[in-house]
């Protein structure tokens, strides 16, 4: 999922984050900004299954109530105050919420290099992140106001054409990744958050994470984690939104994307990444991010461009 797909969602709640349509049409030449912010409640439609994002990070902030966030095979539940970061290609959904109200905001790795030095290395932040999975984070009462006036102004700013509101909104976002960046280098676990690990779940994720590229089945899985493949396939199903199969396919063309990238021939990606054939990876790509794989290629060379 790109960020193209969860645009398509925002028209059908315009007046919720105060949005106007044609502006956010209009947000840049493909339609994909590099970054953008916006306030979702819960009357907002929510994604009913676990999904990712293959071109950029994405930040959510609970600004008042309560939700469940699935991160791969981990269930969160975040309060006022806990921000839940989540990496490129990696799977996550939002299971409930509870009247509540959060930013999210998702940023290219083109608009964080843009602000990345020497001295300041947010990758490196990054890095501390995944070899800790620390992926939350709960601001301190003192932080939270300060937080929650960043990420409103970013909301105002992200469509504004007044002039300085591009630079409001960078100096806003950078003053979060900067707060961000504190907690981690200071070690802030996240102790105060509470999430749940399901055994079942994590184990089958990270068979599939290890094995996509071969010629896998449901019943390898379910032998693997040693389940009946009809009651696996239900247990999945229930707990992802995703069939396995779908879950398989998705981790597939993820990986399709980097090979595409890094400039691997379609046909050459079709087979590392272990569809049967090249119609099958074809059909696949295009009915999950809605263009060819030579759409991409174009779309990547016109990036290099520009």
């Amino acid at each position: 999922m790109n960020i193209k797909d969860i645009i398509k969602y925002i028209p059908d709640y315009i007046d919720q984050i105060d949005i106007d349509e044609e502006k956010l049409k209009g947000i840049t030449k493909y339609n994909i900004p590099q970054s953008y912010t916006t306030l979702m409640s819960s009357i907002i439609p929510i994604f009913n299954e676990m999904h990712f994002h293959d071109d950029f990070y994405e930040m959510l902030y609970v600004v008042d109530g309560e939700c469940k966030y699935v991160l791969e095979d981990k269930i969160y539940h975040l309060k006022k105050g806990d921000l839940a970061f989540t990496f490129p290609n990696s799977m996550h959904q939002i299971v409930s919420n509870q009247n509540s109200k959060r930013f999210v905001c998702a940023f290219t790795n083109k608009y964080l290099k843009k602000y990345s030095s020497d001295t300041t290395n947010f990758f490196h932040i990054f890095d501390l992140m995944k070899q800790t999975s620390n992926f939350v984070i709960s601001f301190s009462n003192k932080e939270i106001n300060k937080v929650e006036t960043l990420f409103y102004r970013m909301n105002q700013c992200v469509l504004s054409d007044k002039f300085g509101s591009d630079l409001q909104y960078s100096l806003s976002f950078l003053r979060i990744m900067l707060l961000l960046s504190e907690n981690i280098l200071n070690n802030k676990d996240i102790n105060d958050v509470k999430y749940i690990s399901n055994p079942i779940i994590q184990n089958v994720m990270n068979y599939v994470n290890n094995n996509f590229t071969k010629k896998i089945t449901i019943d390898d899985i379910a032998s693997e984690v040693a389940l009946s493949p009809s009651y696996l396939s239900h247990f999945f199903k229930n707990n992802t939104g995703l069939s396995l199969l779908q879950f398989i396919i998705k981790k597939r063309l993820s990986f399709a994307k980097e090979l595409l990238r890094e400039g691997t021939s379609i046909l050459d990606t079709s087979i590392e990444c272990g569809f049967k054939d090249y119609s099958s990876f074809f059909r696949s790509f295009k009915k999950e991010f809605d263009i060819t794989p030579h759409q991409y290629i174009k779309n990547i060379q016109m990036e290099h461009i520009d």
